[in-house]
């Protein structure tokens, strides 16, 4: 709690005209955020949803009209169902200041917190932080929590520094102390995982409860948040209690009652109380981890067994004594230096996070001495730096610094014309947190030797503009580029994830990227934008590609290639719907290669469909607008499209088909010769093509099969097929393929129409037919004749008198379309079909 003289100080110097916009000051930017001293400028929030806000003030809202039966409306989002339009977007730091006694009581709506709904999508970047409420009161459905009720949002939608103390948050469904549901953007998908929005150093205490037995839903109840599908928890903490105790109750726990579809935890505990007897789905950190491809992960969490009853599940979390709970020994991989701490005083003995008062300890590297960097001479003040000390290497050095040991340090700053030289293949730089360059960076520093830099936090670290020998990404919370890197050597994907952020790698000669995914380990690359790239000289007979999850085989000569791996979803019109991975390929020489190619990815980059039974590769040349659709073979496990007979590379993606064949069908004919009908088509490529039927119909909608024809298996070769239907049918016939694959599954063509003349017919032309509505009627008899136009149904749309030798206009646009009959009364009542598409 900070004091008020300080705040009433700066209100002084506030002008009235910003006091009258409903804030006690700013414009609502970065550099100028609105300024938030009293309930009412908290509710004008809402009203400037994508702005910035800075909390100047503890606020009460035990004032009116927020305690007299209306209570707090949440801000932005819909309370009836998940509509992104209305969402908070903008930026809210509450300064360490409180509020307090936030009541809602809205039972059985949707979307329900301090903030109601928060993030709208990829471009988005929103940030809650600093906020702590105490003594809170909430009723609500589903999605509820104290401070937000629902997130969609992105890696870069973040709770940070927020606590909950007191109170007690009852929901029907995705209700957690803190936040109700924490999801990414991407919806249903395991793609998510590269965009989770995260929850970091927040906790709760409160009491969170099922509302009433006859809530709907009864599912995903935690001490923090409810529902972490796609969603990253860190460092963060979940006390109080989780009373659930339903028998049609699913997915409670301590922490978070759902993790699946790939939501992460990491270095969290909690000593909450779960109540859930009568639950299946249920654990003491966890209620719901998922299975398979959608399975959560978990790494160096810890839960309260003691608070517990003793047949409470664990889902694959530690679970410790309650004195164990308090000594840092049993607390693997945390930080009790920078960001954890254990005082008697604090949280009962249990862990709590660690405000850090101290100056930082700075170090300058001067290189006086020598290039030593264990030399105490060469820093200034005088000293090797510690792995909790933060340097700056300044280009004015007389010797810039050679490491020959492993060595650690927690920030570091690098300028522009520095050198680091990690000498020996043993040596390595880590950096615990944030790595820099100068102010006027161009991106000129560079990490020399055979050494490596690895980026070992337990926050989320940026990488700068830079060129280095071996990186190695080992930090659950991911790391960023904030500039294009060039790696000589390695970069080993151990733990976390690269976001690009629209930067770019560029792979060395001799470079190659580690990448790993597996059900409790995901570490590779992403971004929307930004590639990695590499350059190879390509002679036969190639393989693998500098790690980057390609191969290609092939006797020709290729030449001086590059390759780009991007990850973003690219659309190909309606047919085509990319997963989260494409690669660019720019040979020397491009033509009559004959290669195989064989396209990897991950899990976590296919869209929503998955590898459905459309799923295949994609090729696009340069100055194309449409994807080429290529026969490809799928190892699902491998999670391998390979692809043969390849002459020229292009863009390659892989996805599905909306309305796909398995026969890229260039051509569908029907001609009349003589008295039979001549049907013939032609396949650019097929894939698992058992056979073809072919049908036909006398109206365009009962259909009967007149013949079989076998396939080709699978192709990429041109095919021709013919058959003749020597009995057709009188009048207009209509004809499709149906397509059968190997396993049973079948694809239909567009239908087809011809007709053959009958007596009628031979004296009455109907032309063009089909036809949109407009048409001519000749007629070659004797004498006049009358007819009437007929629809399916036999009401007459049409009646008029055909003269011989005239030709008659019809005008029928107005017209449905589908088949109709003209009837012609000097036939006995003969009939001609006509058909308006």
């Amino acid at each position: 709690m900070k004091t008020l003289s300080l705040t009433l100080a700066a209100l002084l110097l506030v002008p009235a005209a910003l006091l009258a916009s409903g804030f006690a000051g700013g414009t609502g930017t970065a550099r100028d955020p609105y300024l938030v001293a009293t309930a009412q400028h908290l509710n004008q929030v809402r009203n400037h949803r994508n702005a910035w806000f800075l909390q100047i003030e503890d606020i009460d809202l035990n004032v009116e009209p927020f305690n007299r039966g209306a209570y707090w409306i949440p801000i932005g989002g819909s309370r009836t169902n998940d509509d992104i339009y209305n969402n908070f977007t903008g930026h809210y730091d509450g300064n360490g200041f409180e509020i307090k006694n936030l009541i809602i009581v809205l039972p059985g709506s949707w979307n329900i917190g301090l903030f109601g709904h928060i993030g709208k999508g990829d471009n988005c970047s929103t940030t809650i932080k600093n906020v702590t409420l105490r003594d809170v009161i909430i009723i609500g459905g589903h999605a509820t929590g104290s401070l937000v009720g629902r997130v969609t949002g992105n890696q870069n939608t973040r709770i940070e520094n927020c606590q909950v103390i007191n109170g007690y948050v009852r929901g029907d469904s995705s209700t957690g102390g803190l936040v109700g549901a924490n999801n990414s953007f991407i919806a249903n998908s395991v793609a998510a995982e590269g965009f989770r929005p995260v929850i970091y150093k927040c906790s709760a205490n409160v009491s969170v409860l099922l509302r009433s037995d006859f809530s709907e839903g009864k599912t995903k109840f935690g001490g923090l948040v409810g529902c972490n599908q796609m969603g990253m928890v860190s460092h963060s903490i979940s006390m109080g209690e989780v009373i659930a105790n339903n028998n049609k109750a699913s997915a409670v726990g301590g922490l978070a009652g759902c993790i699946d579809l790939r939501g992460m935890v990491i270095n969290s505990y909690s000593v909450t109380s779960v109540y859930a007897e009568t639950v299946v789905s249920k654990g003491g950190f966890i209620g719901s981890v998922g299975a398979g491809r959608n399975k959560g992960m978990v790494h160096n969490c810890y839960w309260n067994r003691a608070v517990n009853s003793e047949n409470m599940p664990s889902l694959g979390v530690e679970g410790l004594s309650n004195q164990q709970m308090k000594k840092t020994d049993y607390f693997k991989g945390w930080d009790f230096s920078n960001t954890w701490q254990i005082n008697p005083y604090i949280n009962f003995g249990f862990p709590s996070f660690l405000v850090n008062t101290k100056a930082k300890i700075e170090k300058y590297w001067t290189g006086n001495k020598s290039f030593l960097w264990d030399d105490p001479n060469n820093w200034a003040p005088e000293g090797v730096p510690s792995e909790n000390e933060n340097i700056t290497i300044s280009p004015d050095a007389k010797n810039q610094p050679v490491i020959t040991r492993r060595t650690s340090v927690r920030d570091i700053t690098i300028h522009d014309f520095t050198s680091i030289t990690l000498q020996g293949e043993k040596s390595s730089l880590e950096i615990t947190g944030a790595f820099s360059s100068g102010p006027e960076s161009v991106g000129s520093a560079v990490i020399k030797g055979e050494g490596t830099l690895v980026m070992s936090g337990t926050s989320l670290q940026s990488i700068p503009s830079i060129t280095l020998n071996n990186l190695v990404i080992n930090n659950p919370s991911n790391v960023q580029l904030s500039g294009n890197i060039s790696i000589t050597s390695m970069l080993n994907m151990q733990q976390g994830l690269l976001d690009l952020r629209g930067f770019d790698i560029n792979l060395g000669e001799n470079a190659f990227i580690k990448e790993t995914e597996n059900e409790n380990n995901s570490a590779r690359v992403y971004g929307s934008l930004g590639v990695i790239r590499a350059i190879r000289v390509l002679d036969a007979p190639f393989g693998e590609i500098a790690g980057l999850g390609l191969e290609i085989y092939s006797a020709a000569y290729l030449g001086r290639t590059i390759f780009e791996r991007g990850h973003s979803a690219l659309n190909g019109g309606d047919y085509s719907k990319s997963i989260l991975r494409w690669f660019d390929i720019k040979p020397e020489v491009n033509t009559n290669l004959n290669a195989t190619l064989a396209f990897h990815y991950y899990i976590s980059e296919l869209n929503v469909n998955g590898e459905n039974s459309n799923f295949s590769l994609f090729k696009k040349m340069q100055g194309e607008k449409e994807w080429n659709w290529i026969p490809s073979e799928l190892n699902p496990e491998k999670r391998i499209i390979t692809a043969v007979g390849i002459n020229e590379m292009g863009k390659w993606t892989a996805g599905s088909s909306d309305k796909p064949l398995p026969i890229v069908l260039f051509s569908w004919d029907a001609k009349v010769s003589g008295n039979a009908i001549q049907l013939s088509w032609i396949t650019a490529a097929e894939i698992n093509n058992d056979y073809f039927t072919i049908e036909r119909s006398h109206d365009g909608r009962s259909f009967e099969t007149i013949a079989n024809i076998q396939g080709k298996g699978t192709t990429s070769q041109s095919t021709f097929y013919n058959i003749t239907d020597n009995s057709p049918l009188e009048g207009i016939s209509y004809y499709r393929l149906k397509q059968t694959d190997f396993n049973g599954d079948f694809e239909y063509s567009r239908v087809i129409s011809v007709m053959l003349e009958t007596q009628a017919e031979s004296q009455v032309k109907v032309f063009p037919n089909p036809s949109n509505g407009q048409f001519n009627l000749l007629y070659s008899g004797q004498q006049v004749s009358t007819f009437r136009m007929v629809d399916m149904q036999g009401r007459v749309v049409k009646s008029g008198i055909a003269e011989p030798g005239i030709a008659s206009h019809i005008n029928l646009s107005q017209l449905k379309q589908g088949l109709y009959t003209i009837i012609f009364s000097d036939f006995d009542s003969t009939t001609v079909k006509v058909q308006i598409n």
